[in-house]
Formats: structure tokens, sequence, C-alpha cells
């Protein structure tokens, strides 16, 4: 089941770069804004032109035994529903425009004021359930222009909790990582740093082992944060309000 669903808020400690602070809630009756669970997803939209032109290039090279990628346990290459085509379970959230592209997917959030998040989230793979720690990667390549904060959902809690963690990358070249409560919804955030360039098609990986999280940009390291709050939960893509991004070469590893 899914149980992430986000609403606009505030964070109880927000980062002082771009104030990505969106409260997650799931509760599963909200009309419009609810992610839906399991057999009962969202129907995407088929935008009009999102003015992302995907950078045909391929992944960069990451530096040998930097990122702990053990088994493949699921890839996609055009993450999201209805795009993927590998078995996977998605519900996209807040009703994402979503177009399929063949080599990948284009997510917009046709929402106007921040913090508002719209995203896909994968709640089961084929023959295979999630596992406490794994890799999750997946490129991402914001549109011309985009302002808006994208990244990756990670432990997303089941059923009607509200907890989530979250990886943002900021359009000032930060990044943010956020807990959030799981009855309240209220995020806090555990970390920020400094990202480095955003342009170009971005191979984020966030490795998730106990209460340690690393998040890497194209092989190298941004950063690292820590938190015990969640043990479990499945994953997904977020972007905020205005966005555009291209999202491609989904993957998620055990621990090697």
């Amino acid at each position: 089941m899914v149980g992430l669903l986000l609403n606009r808020g505030t964070t109880t400690n927000p980062p002082s770069s771009t104030g990505t602070s969106t409260t997650i809630n799931t509760s599963a009756t909200q009309p419009s804004n609810s992610t839906p669970a399991s057999g009962n997803q969202v129907t995407p939209t088929s935008p009009p032109t999102t003015g992302i032109t995907p950078t045909l290039q391929p992944t960069p090279t990451q530096p040998t035994n930097s990122i702990p990628k053990g088994a493949l346990l699921y890839s996609a290459t055009s993450p999201g529903t209805p795009c993927d085509s590998s078995g996977g379970h998605w519900a996209n959230y807040n009703s994402p425009m979503v177009s399929c592209q063949g080599n990948g997917t284009s997510l917009s959030n046709p929402n106007a004021s921040s913090p508002d998040l719209v995203g896909t989230l994968l709640y089961s793979m084929p023959n295979r359930s999630f596992p406490s720690n794994y890799v999750i990667e997946v490129t991402l390549q914001p549109a011309a222009g985009n302002q808006a904060d994208f990244g990756v959902y990670f432990r997303n809690q089941p059923g009607n909790a509200q907890g989530v963690y979250t990886f943002f990358v900021h359009s000032d070249g930060t990044w943010s990582s956020y807990v959030y409560d799981n009855t309240t919804g209220a995020p806090t955030t555990i970390k920020q740093g400094p990202f480095g360039s955003i342009s170009g098609p971005l191979a984020l990986d966030v490795v998730v082992i106990g209460s340690n999280f690393s998040f890497y940009s194209n092989g190298t390291l941004v950063g690292t944060a820590s938190d015990t709050t969640y043990a479990t939960g499945t994953v997904g893509i977020a972007l905020d309000a205005g966005g555009s991004i291209f999202a491609s070469n989904f993957r998620l590893y055990s621990i090697s």
C-alpha cells in the first residue's frame, strides 16, 4: 500500500536555500490530493510540450566501488505510470502531468505555489518485496529554466501513515534531506549542504543503510545524513510546484 500523501505546509527547520517544505499527509480520503492506493492509481494527464529536450548521452560512469550497489532488484527505463513497462506498480500523486517518451518520462507539476509537490511512487515490484536497505538510482534532468525542487522519496511508510524521507536538489545548487512525522506529517530538516551544478542529466543515487543515508550525483558523494525514525519503506520521485523534469533509468539495488 502507498502511505505517502503530500500537502502544503512548513518545515520545522526549513532550509535556507529554497524552503522546500512540503508536509506529507496520508489521508486516503482527500479527493484530488490523495496518493492512490494499490490498484487505484491516478490516471495521468499528458501535458503539452514541457520544454525538456532530453540530452541523449550515457549515464556518467561512476567510480568503482564508490556506491555499494549489489544485485539489481528492479529497473525501469521510463519510471512511473503508465510509462513503466517492466511490471512495477506505481502511484502518481497529486495529478502530475506525465508524458511517456520511450527513453524516459517527462514529469511536470501544474501547481502554482510552492510548496505543493507531485510525484510518482513505486509501491511494489514483481515477485519481490522491498528490502530494508537499498540503493535508489535515477537520472533526473531539469527543464531549461526550472526553479523547482526535485528529488527522491525513500522509506515511504505504508497505509495511512504519514512518514517518509526525502532528498531534494535545489535550483541554487544546494541539497536538503527531510524526515516527516508519521502522525502529523510535519517535516524536519535532517541535513543540507552544497550540491554543485544542476545542469544536464543528473544520475542521483541514494544509499540507505540502517539509519545512515548517502547522496551521490554523477558518482560523486555530495553529502550524508543520519536518522533512526523509519527502518523500512518504498521509494519514488518528487517535484515541487511549477517544475518540469525528465526522469529515466530508474534502478533499485540491494546493498553490496
